[in-house]
């Protein structure tokens, strides 16, 4: 338990491309990249991605719901209302996603900005990529949306 490279907090969710695995730190609001999938105890993680809780572009906010197909990663980011797309893994803590979902924008964090549409979420839970759909758990909105 810790925010340090080799602890994890609450670990909710894990996604693994068979050779690499990205790890979702409810507890420290962050997500965790191993290279290498561990093969030990206390293995630290290469790269993470949000600091503290909060809404800024580098900053996660109960992040819950993790899927990577070896190339493109998808996360929930459920507190901010978003879900974040890198569309390669990160090699530098920190990178900022190519795309964000539900949001105009990395700073905002609003629960359905101008009322509930096809573009905005309230609580996104689950993330799933077939290759070419993504499929997010809209839990607030009672849905599944399919981009």
């Amino acid at each position: 338990n810790g925010s340090a490279y080799n602890q994890i907090g609450f670990p909710l969710g894990v996604s693994s491309d068979g050779n690499r695995l990205l790890a979702i730190d409810y507890g420290s609001d962050r997500l965790m990249i191993f290279n290498s999938i561990p093969t030990a105890n206390d293995a630290s993680a290469n790269v993470i991605f949000g600091v503290a809780y909060g809404t800024a572009n580098d900053r996660l906010k109960v992040p819950v719901g993790v899927f990577f197909d070896g190339t493109k990663i998808f996360v929930a980011d459920r507190g901010n209302h978003r879900v974040l797309i890198w569309n390669s893994l990160p090699s530098a803590d920190h990178t900022l996603p190519d795309v964000v979902l539900g949001q105009a924008n990395l700073t905002t964090g609003t629960a359905n900005p101008g009322g509930v549409g096809a573009n905005t979420l309230f609580d996104p839970h689950f993330v799933h990529y077939d290759g070419c759909r993504l499929f997010v758990g809209d839990k607030s909105n009672h849905r599944v949306l399919i981009y």
